[in-house]
């Protein structure tokens, strides 16, 4: 998959929170404003998509695994309807 970089927003000028970082064994989705459904895309340094176990906790809260990643850098990618948000994360 290509992303188009003008089609990508940072969350820091957005109402959306990802906390901790660095990560460990789980980081935490919070939307205060937009209750709809996300789509979380995990992507490493070279470029590849990892797998992403998210589990929904209330309507705009998500809890994302990341136990099956080595130690590094990502990038988390949030679809929220025709917008795409993006975290740089380590862990």
């Amino acid at each position: 998959t290509t992303l188009n970089a003008t089609a990508l927003s940072d969350i820091r000028q957005s109402s959306i929170e990802v906390y901790p970082n660095p990560v460990f064994d789980y980081m935490m989705y919070l939307n205060k404003e937009n209750k709809t459904d996300v789509q979380f895309s995990i992507v490493n340094i070279l470029g590849e998509t990892q797998k992403a176990n998210v589990e929904k906790i209330a309507q705009g809260n998500y809890k994302i695994s990341t136990n099956a990643l080595s130690r590094g850098n990502y990038i988390l990618i949030m679809q929220i309807n025709e917008k795409r948000f993006v975290h740089h994360f380590t862990k």
